[in-house]
């Protein structure tokens, strides 16, 4: 394990681009300067071997088994490496391979770098679900007041260029609050946040599909 309890150099593995791009800005904004990419678990231990990775998030949720085994050439290579396998259902993952933690994609940003953090101490942790909002009468969502403008945009089917132009900030500020939304609700796409959103009572019933509609016909 990594003795100062820190890392400066990640990589992930994995081909979902919005869940690898959240877990990018995330670490990033945690202030890790290096963190690879890696959508092929092919060339997985030969990247790591130039890119020298101290801590490797493995996406189970498709072709596990091929990337447990890439995972296991770079520990071969480097075995102070720490692995931590993520997944939506922890409970689907192949136990067959020793991990160094395993965490829920649906845990939350918080919980998902405490399990990082856990990890890179030599804990091995294995996440659950947190409880749905939509189960426990709660929203279970906290959003910052920036995000919440931007999921209202959303819910009135704004583009990326307008709902920048309408707040004043970049395109790439604008794609960087929508990854944080959708990771916060575990969904995958724009419409997927806005209708778990109207659901939840974050954004009002006349957004939505509807609003889509009548903005396209506008």
């Amino acid at each position: 394990m990594l003795r100062d309890m820190t890392f400066s150099r990640a990589m992930l593995i994995g081909r979902q681009r919005l869940f690898a791009d959240a877990v990018e800005v995330i670490l990033t904004q945690r202030g890790v300067p290096s963190v690879t990419v890696v959508t092929d678990a092919g060339v997985a231990a030969m990247v790591a071997s130039s890119t020298r990775p101290q801590v490797v998030l493995v996406d189970l949720d498709e072709d596990a088994e091929v990337r447990l085994r890439a995972v296991d050439e770079i520990r071969r290579a480097d075995p102070a490496t720490v692995v931590v396998g993520v997944a939506a259902d922890v409970q689907t993952v192949p136990a067959a391979r020793e991990l160094d933690g395993l965490l829920s994609k649906h845990a939350g940003v918080a919980a998902f770098m405490s399990g990082i953090d856990a990890a890179v101490r030599g804990e091995r942790v294995v996440q659950r679900p947190r409880v749905s909002g939509e189960r426990n009468g709660q929203t279970g969502v906290s959003l910052t007041d920036r995000e919440r403008e931007v999921l209202c945009m959303l819910g009135e089917a704004a583009s990326g260029r307008e709902i920048a132009k309408e707040l004043g900030i970049t395109v790439n500020t604008e794609r960087t609050h929508v990854r944080s939304v959708l990771w916060k609700f575990g969904v995958h796409s724009r419409e997927e946040a806005v209708a778990k959103a109207a659901r939840l009572g974050l954004i009002g019933a006349s957004t939505g599909p509807l609003a889509t509609a009548e903005r396209k016909a506008g």
